[in-house]
């Protein structure tokens, strides 16, 4: 399990070579919780304001080293 703190954010793989198979975070009180989903690799970041369009933009670069080229995303925020 990788729990994402405040003004992080984690990728994991579907084949992560560490085992880690779940990602979370909490006590997002004024937060948002960002969930990324390419089917091949799931990114979850804990956005406060600050950098928020920096943070995105570093997750979309990394969950693109785990697919094809023109892969689709699922999006939840909470």
């Amino acid at each position: 399990t990788i729990y994402v703190y405040q003004r992080e954010f984690a990728v994991i793989a579907n084949n992560d070579p560490h085992g880690f198979h779940l990602v979370g975070s909490d006590n997002a009180t004024t937060c948002h919780i960002l969930v990324l989903d390419n089917h091949s690799a799931v990114a979850l970041a804990h956005l406060d304001g600050a950098e928020t369009q920096q943070s995105i933009e570093e997750m979309i670069k990394e969950l693109k080293n785990y697919a094809p080229h023109n892969t689709e995303y699922d999006v939840y925020l909470a």
